[in-house]
């Protein structure tokens, strides 16, 4: 079941196929735990273990007890999707005949995912909150096509609640800096297996055939359990540090990469032939080891690099987005071609493009070996930033962002989006063919749209689901009293910044929307990423106190004001 790998801000999404399952199949589940369950005590119960109507029955995979009496017939199946067994004459069962569950298609009233509800609606799945007084932050979310969900981010203090025991994360020695984390969940929040790093911090992480990899810096030498020391080389900021992990927790390789300037690596993505793509920024010069090809770039300002390894994570080609100007890459995807697209803002003079609002969006595109193919930018007035990019089931690049005053694509044709006046920013969602000649426009038959109200929207993250479906994550920050945000639901009045979930249709249009927060504090949604079913899972960080539709439960963080943040994951229904 897994297709191409699509890639979303700084974060990485699985985009899987679009085609439900419409014909009785084997009664094998490739995702057992992707149960919808109204609380943690029915996750515990409910572990792929044979329906309460079919005691007989051992587990859901055509492997039955035998000796059973001819003509009987029992229940079998997935929740909502049932079937029966039937008892041959031999006295052994047939093969179940319930229909498989498959990606939800929100144009249909059927119940594809079997989770007993035929229409996409964001319902409550799970949520999972990590910390103690001090702050931890969720960066990244992934999940993996057997439905594992990993989370990374960095903690100080101890990151309470991340062992499978439900105990804490011990920090490292040095109190004044963070220590990166891993968490493997399952499919209902449950942690499987947990990884520490001192010194570190990971932003991305990016689910692979096998595993993952994670990217993110470290600020001092270090240890990885199984691959040892991860040398530093006194990066001002930090040197740039990418590692992979089987499925089992193992680290199977890791690897830094610095020269003593200032590194960071924003975000990571993994091609179909297992290479990984890494953006970030830099100033003065990067190393990309002489052991790795001799590999490295240089300049004087700050500007952006994208660098393609191996498997093994040793560098094969590198890149530097150079800006007359100022520069701020974003994110990058990559598609079925090992093409990379990069997003990011600038202000200046770009290859063959220049700036026409005081802040603009590019993308530029580039082949395995780092030649450019094309260069693209869009923004007309005021600021536009991009904040993430991934590619859809049809190959189309998806930026979105946030913008202010106008964003002018009817030369491209697209439509021009406008804020209206008195607001603070809106959403915009681009979606294009990719560019592939240089100085190439975004091509004919783009679409865009801009979702907004009277205060601030500020979109963190993207992804798309297997049947299209675009689901955008953020925050929306509060403005004068009564003023409220729309993302295509019913409007909401933020109190502080308050984290939103929209879900758009395959032509754009708005499917369900979701705030969540119940205070003055930062509550954001920081990375997003869907399962095979078209499930939602959300990573961020969050302060003060806040309903994750629960039905109402309220989360308190642990430490006081809004720095002390806690890490929290949740799962939404399709």
């Amino acid at each position: 079941m897994r297709a191409a790998l699509g890639r979303h801000g700084g974060r990485v999404a699985l985009v899987l196929g679009m085609a439900a399952c419409s014909a009785a199949c084997l009664l094998l589940d490739p995702f057992p735990s992707l149960s919808t369950l109204p609380s943690e005590a029915d996750a515990e119960a409910d572990d792929g273990s044979a329906l309460p109507s079919d005691p007989d029955a051992d587990r859901f995979d055509g492997a039955l007890a035998s000796g059973c009496d001819a003509g009987a017939t029992v229940s079998c199946g997935f929740e909502q999707c049932t079937g029966v067994r039937r008892c041959a004459a031999d006295g052994t069962w047939s093969e179940c005949d319930a229909r498989r569950p498959s990606v939800e298609l929100c144009a249909t009233t059927a119940d594809e995912s079997c989770d007993g509800e035929g229409r996409c609606t964001g319902a409550y799945g799970w949520v999972r909150a990590f910390g103690d007084g001090l702050a931890q932050t969720a960066s990244s979310v992934a999940v993996d096509d057997e439905g594992n969900v990993y989370v990374v981010g960095a903690y100080a203090g101890a990151l309470a609640g991340g062992t499978p025991d439900g105990g804490a994360l011990a920090h490292g020695l040095d109190p004044g800096k963070d220590d990166a984390f891993v968490l493997k969940l399952d499919a209902k929040g449950k942690v499987q297996w947990s990884v520490s790093v001192h010194d570190a911090r990971f932003t991305a992480v990016a689910a692979t055939a096998d595993g993952i990899v994670v990217g993110g810096g470290i600020t001092a030498t270090t240890t990885l359990a199984g691959c040892g020391v991860i040398p530093f080389t006194g990066g001002f900021t930090g040197d740039i540090v990418l590692a992979r992990f089987d499925r089992a927790g193992s680290c199977v390789t890791a690897r830094s990469f610095g020269n003593g300037g200032s590194q960071s690596l924003v975000g990571v993505a993994v091609d179909t032939k297992g290479d990984v793509h890494a953006v970030g920024m830099f100033t003065g010069e990067i190393s990309f080891r002489a052991a790795d090809a001799g590999l490295g770039l240089a300049d004087a300002g700050t500007e952006a690099f994208w660098v393609r390894t191996d498997p093994a994570l040793v560098a094969r080609a590198s890149h530097r987005i150079a800006v007359d100007g100022r520069v701020l890459v974003r994110g990058v995807a990559v598609d079925a071609k090992q093409r990379a697209a990069v997003v990011g803002a600038f202000a200046g003079w770009l290859g063959l493009e220049t700036s026409r609002g005081s802040q603009d969006a590019f993308i530029v595109t580039l082949d395995a070996q780092g030649t450019r193919l094309g260069v693209a930018r869009f923004g007309e007035e005021g600021q536009t930033d991009p904040a993430a990019v991934t590619f859809d089931g049809a190959g189309r690049l998806v930026v979105v962002g946030g913008f202010q005053k106008a964003i002018d694509l009817s030369a491209k044709g697209g439509p021009v989006l406008t804020v209206p006046q008195g607001s603070g920013a809106d959403l915009f969602v681009v979606r294009s063919q990719l560019p592939v000649t240089v100085g190439s426009p975004l091509q004919l038959g783009l679409q865009a749209k801009s979702y907004g109200g009277a205060v601030t929207e500020v979109p963190r993250d993207v992804a798309v689901d297997g049947a299209g479906n675009i689901v955008i994550v953020g925050e929306v920050v509060g403005g004068a009293a009564g003023a409220t945000a729309s993302l295509g639901g019913a409007p909401h009045e933020p109190r502080g910044r308050d984290a939103f979930v929209a879900k758009l249709g395959s032509s754009l249009e708005p499917v369900w929307s979701a705030f969540f927060g119940s205070d003055a504090e930062l509550q954001r949604a920081a990375a997003v990423a869907t399962d095979a079913l078209g499930r939602v899972y959300v990573a961020g960080p969050f302060a003060g106190s806040a309903s994750f539709g629960d039905g109402g439960a309220t989360f308190t963080a642990a430490g006081p004001g809004v720095t002390n943040t806690d890490a929290v994951v949740f799962r939404l229904a399709p």
